[in-house]
């Protein structure tokens, strides 16, 4: 269970008696701040190279391996996953894997295509 934790530190042990309680019936407590402070967050831009899931400089079948494997099992990171959204529409699925493999194989030259 994940259990709501205020930003302001101050506040936090509002938050003790709900964990405790949950804790107690067997449960497994999260207990995180809603908006992580910004020291914590990662900010991410597309570059040209967004298909290159494995971040080596170059989009080839290690890429398309990889994102077939995100796709089933999830991904390592927020930045492979981003880059496995090859048409950019802030989903993976199919149709991405699709793209990616018309486009290694010559068949596309963009991926908007």
């Amino acid at each position: 269970m994940r259990v709501y934790v205020n930003n302001d530190p101050s506040q936090w042990y509002k938050a003790l008696p709900v964990a405790k309680k949950v804790v107690a019936q067997g449960a497994v407590v999260f207990a995180t701040p809603w908006n992580p402070p910004d020291e914590l967050c990662e900010t991410f831009t597309r570059t040209k190279t967004n298909s290159d899931i494995n971040h080596d400089g170059i989009i080839n079948v290690f890429d398309l391996v990889l994102a077939k494997k995100g796709l089933l099992y999830g991904f390592d990171s927020n930045t492979a996953s981003l880059a496995a959204d090859v048409n950019q529409d802030g989903s993976i699925m199919v149709t991405d894997i699709i793209l990616l493999q018309k486009w290694l194989l010559g068949k596309i030259k963009s991926f908007t295509e």
